[in-house]
């Protein structure tokens, strides 16, 4: 069975559901009739996020230059969403083209770094690079934190396959039957996965309950996704504060107001302590989750 194109619209923060959304589904059509791959839509989008970068560099000229940033920001964040659309759409989902999503997405945000701290190095000298390269550490995990929920999200409320995990339990097995490529690649997603696992709250122990039942309890697979998708999406919603388009307000904002600073020490400081709220929150709602949806336990 072919699964659904779109993402669940029941996870999606108000700046995906009414703005990024509607613009995906409206371009989409287009690149696939253009025939590009999502390789090809991953990179194009990342294309934009980087002049988006060049743009902000500029922003003590102009205001109008943080205004293009934001114009470039947004239509990358149209294609990182269109590109894995496209996957679906013409069956050329791959665990490659997961990485490259990821990478580009990191340069974009990694590019957007270096811009801001470059201008305001004139100011603060060096040491504001440690600034930087703290708060790109804590994005970093709080950005694997997000995703990861809206993952399981999709594949234990959706039961979208291709948003299944890796298994972390066979991952040495898995590794001794690949080379070259593929073997670094794999080290790469299970990493990125034992790590999305770590600043998410989202105890290992917990999948492997869940797929018995849903074995033992085939007859009551619908009736599970139902409350599953009840219970937990305001809990995701919750992680929407992670959002990567709520970063993309923040900077040019910052940039706006000639406080770009304020950007890093809200990634360094007060995510992070939101974080560790959200993370002690899921963990106790993982337990009590797992005793509504499997009584036996």
């Amino acid at each position: 069975m072919n699964e659904p194109i779109k993402r669940s619209s029941d996870i999606e923060d108000p700046s995906k559901k009414y703005i990024i959304s509607p613009l995906i589904t409206w371009v989409v059509p287009y690149l696939v009739a253009l025939r590009l791959s999502p390789n090809v839509v991953s990179i194009l989008g990342m294309l934009c996020g980087v002049v988006a970068a060049c743009f902000l560099y500029l922003h003590t000229v102009s205001l109008y230059y943080s205004l293009a940033a934001l114009l470039m920001l947004l239509i990358w964040h149209v294609m990182d969403g269109a590109d894995g659309r496209v996957a679906r759409i013409t069956g050329k989902q791959s665990d490659l083209g997961k990485i490259i999503d990821g990478v580009c997405d990191y340069i974009v945000f990694a590019s957007l770094y270096i811009s801001l701290t470059l201008v305001l190095s004139v100011t603060y000298g060096p040491s504001i690079w440690y600034l930087a390269v703290v708060a790109g550490v804590a994005h970093s995990l709080q950005a694997s934190a997000y995703e990861l929920q809206r993952q399981e999200f999709e594949f234990w409320g959706a039961g979208k396959a291709s948003a299944e995990l890796p298994s972390l339990s066979d991952a040495d097995e898995r590794l001794a039957r690949l080379s070259g490529f593929a073997k670094l690649a794999a080290r790469v997603d299970i990493f990125y996965t034992r790590m999305q696992y770590w600043v998410t709250g989202l105890e290992q122990n917990i999948r492997p309950v869940l797929y018995q039942y849903l074995e033992e309890n085939p007859e009551k697979t619908d009736e599970f996704r139902v409350a599953y998708r009840s219970e937990c999406a305001p809990q995701v919603l919750k992680w929407a504060v992670m959002c990567p388009h709520y970063r993309s307000l923040l900077i040019v904002f910052s940039c706006l107001i000639g406080r770009p600073e304020l950007y890093f020490i809200t990634e360094a400081v007060i995510l992070p302590m939101v974080q560790i709220v959200l993370v002690k929150r899921q963990q106790n709602f993982n337990r009590a989750l797992i005793k509504k949806l499997v009584p036996q336990v």
